[in-house]
């Protein structure tokens, strides 16, 4: 549980209750808040059949939330179901009411997958490099789903798409830097710094023809193992709400998985012209901004936050 985010609250016994009675008309099962929550809250259910269920329900203080968090729950029930259509191991959505008729949050259950987080698990330097394999082969597998225009797929399900990826990104950034603004987080003249890098590699932003499907919030906490024949293996890939229909290099903009087992599953190189290393400069300044917001509004962390906003500006200078 946290005790920092402003977005995390836990439910009611009444509010479990009425979700419970309304999807599996059951009035008498059992409940574990799972621990982890920074943004949603979650739950495993389990019914009087004994079948569990995972109840995960959205943030409270909506009003902190960027733009694209608002549509969160239905993006990640379409990456899961673009996903499952190549194979790719996924959680299964049961239910995803966003409606908040029964409660004043979006919220959504999915079948519970007996399985560890990686990030949680034992593993020795063998079974992490295996499995980092695996992981950058879906990876490949991901972004070999085509879309026909950029965007997050949060904004995707509200029809809000793009042509040029430049221009998905110029509007990206443009969203999160007034958001800094608002909260006095960067100072104008270094937004504008920010904003410039955009329209100063136009160009070579728009060299990427083909929006690819990336995950974009690829780490160990994200990826649940289960136990074969005393091996782990990759049970699902989860929390695919911040996917991307994107130059497929956007991935790595977030290096958090990328090393060298990673790029081998992932079956090809990294671009290293310099083109593509300034792509990838200018996506690391996206994922640093989105954090940089995060850290300082929705988990109160000024700390961190600073350390990131100095990251973020030594980018940007470097550009």
């Amino acid at each position: 549980m946290s005790n920092i985010s402003k977005l995390y609250k836990e439910l009611t016994k009444e509010q479990l209750l009425k979700i419970i009675e309304n999807n599996f008309n059951e009035s008498i099962f059992k409940y574990n808040l799972l621990k982890g929550g920074l943004f949603n809250t979650t739950y495993l259910i389990t019914l009087k059949d004994e079948k569990k269920l995972v109840l995960r329900v959205g943030p409270v203080n909506t009003h902190l939330l960027m733009p694209f968090e608002h549509n969160l729950m239905q993006a990640e029930k379409y990456f899961y179901d673009l996903c499952k259509q190549e194979n790719i191991p996924v959680s299964n959505v049961i239910v995803c009411d966003t409606t908040k008729k029964l409660i004043d949050r979006d919220y959504m259950i999915i079948e519970y997958i007996d399985s560890i987080v990686m990030s949680e698990a034992k593993l020795s330097k063998e079974e992490k490099d295996r499995l980092y394999e695996q992981v950058g082969n879906y990876a490949y597998k991901i972004q070999n789903i085509k879309g026909e225009k950029f965007g997050r797929l949060a904004n995707l399900v509200i029809n809000k798409e793009f042509l040029k990826w430049s221009e998905y990104l110029k509007d990206d950034i443009e969203q999160i830097t007034n958001l800094h603004l608002k909260h006095n987080i960067f100072t104008i003249e270094e937004v504008e710094s920010i904003r410039n890098v955009i329209i100063k590699y136009t160009h070579i932003l728009d060299e990427i023809k083909i929006p690819s499907l990336t995950h974009c919030d690829l780490w160990e906490g994200n990826i649940l193992l289960s136990k074969k024949d005393n091996n782990y293996e990759i049970a699902a890939i989860i929390d695919g709400d911040r996917a991307i229909f994107a130059d497929s290099e956007y991935e790595f903009g977030c290096p958090y998985m990328t090393n060298e087992f990673f790029i081998k599953g992932y079956t090809k190189e990294l671009s290293m012209d310099n083109n593509s290393i300034i792509r990838r400069k200018i996506y690391w300044i996206c994922y640093n901004l989105l954090d940089c917001y995060v850290l300082f509004v929705q988990h109160n962390n000024n700390e961190e936050g600073e350390k990131l906003k100095d990251k973020i500006l030594k980018l940007v200078s470097e550009l």
